[in-house]
């Protein structure tokens, strides 16, 4: 990885490209920082075209230096990490192959093996990641076709594409509001609580991580922060219709009164300091990350006997696609209660239905059919 480092008489620029056998790598030292950087972006400009043309240059290298290129530092932490991901795929999947030998059956056997192994977001991202690197290598006329625009994703059945699995039914909903409203949750259980408020507000992890005490008002939760899990620290949300105030309900208000008083004081006990109010800090004075959060909703969903488990997004499905079904609730409302950056998002991963209503629907449909 290219870098500038501070060293005894000014700065040192690496410059490196590549991995193995095929890693590029040059060294300079300058004065000045600047000097150091704009000698590093002229070898970039001097030496990334050139290693496009490469036939013998491995997918996954050209993959590295496009995100390098391209995205590195354009996209927040969290998004990089999935890029990071895709490249730790491909050097694990697909090792030997060469930008030059790259074609569909052979990205087509690779999301094969990669549906096995790993959920359907990893697959979509993944695809997504490839078609677009490959898109820009055909626009700057290093390929010239993408061999990634026409792909099947097919996973297992624990890891299925189908459209269906963006809703988690509503009797395993139930049964995961019904235990996390059942008792009040102590302060050894944080995710549990973090989960309690997402299952009934539809808040993004990060959303829900990220909220204070002058966030909470009778009635009203107001969303105006995010938390990083990957750069571990608060950032504006996701797009700015995303700054929101929603309503919740009378019980989520009642748990949150209830855990404000139970946090303080335990917060108070560990000595741990909370100027910024935030309602799921640990003992360690942090707070969890993401990742921690559907891990335990993973696991409380074996613990309440499901065969088939959801990620923790899949709470916010499950409230959106509630919404949508209601005639009494506009599409415009839904996405402004969401934080959708427009209409056409809500329409996009919303308008359809959970597996409870589709057997409701095709009942329906075969008794038409019946009496035509």
């Amino acid at each position: 990885m290219s870098k500038i480092m501070k060293v005894k008489n000014g700065f040192q620029a690496q410059f490196s490209l590549g991995s193995g056998k095929q890693r590029y790598r040059r060294k300079q030292s300058f004065k000045t920082r600047h000097q150091a950087d704009e000698w590093l972006a002229e070898q970039t400009l001097k030496f990334s075209k050139s290693l496009y043309y490469q036939p013998q240059m491995k997918f996954f290298n050209f993959f590295d230096l496009w995100v390098n290129l391209y995205k590195r530092d354009t996209v927040a932490p969290a998004t990089l990490a999935t890029y990071e991901a895709t490249s730790k795929h491909l050097r694990k999947y697909l090792p030997e192959v060469t930008l030059a030998e790259l074609s569909r059956p052979i990205l087509q056997s690779y999301f094969n093996v990669l549906g096995r192994n790993h959920a359907a977001e990893t697959m979509r991202k993944d695809k997504a990641h490839i078609r677009g690197s490959l898109a820009d290598a055909v626009l700057d006329g290093v390929i010239t076709k993408n061999p990634a625009a026409r792909l099947t994703l097919v996973g297992n059945d624990s890891h299925t594409m189908a459209e269906s699995s963006k809703f988690m039914p509503k009797a395993q909903y139930r049964a995961v509001l019904d235990f996390l409203t059942s008792d009040i949750i102590d302060c050894q259980h944080i995710p549990w609580m973090v989960l309690r408020v997402i299952s009934s507000t539809g808040l993004r992890v990060g959303e829900a991580l990220a909220l204070r005490r002058e966030d909470f008002d009778v009635g009203f939760l107001r969303v105006d922060e995010s938390y990083d899990s990957c750069a571990h620290q608060l950032k504006l949300p996701k797009t700015a219709n995303a700054n929101r105030r929603i309503p919740i309900t009378h019980d989520l208000q009642g748990s949150l009164d209830g855990w404000l008083v139970l946090h303080d004081q335990w917060l108070a006990n560990q000595e741990v300091a909370n100027s910024k109010g935030l309602l799921f800090l640990d003992a360690m004075g942090k707070l969890p990350d993401a990742t921690c959060i559907n891990y335990h909703y993973q696991a409380l969903q074996r613990r309440l006997g499901f065969t088939k488990t959801y990620s923790t997004h899949k709470l916010r499905h499950f409230i959106g696609s509630q919404m949508v079904i209601d005639p009494d609730v506009s599409l415009t409302y839904i996405a402004k209660f969401l934080g959708h950056s427009s209409e056409a998002i809500t329409q996009k991963y919303y308008l359809g239905l959970i597996p409870d209503e589709l057997d409701e629907q095709n009942q329906q449909a075969l008794a038409v059919l019946s009496n035509i």
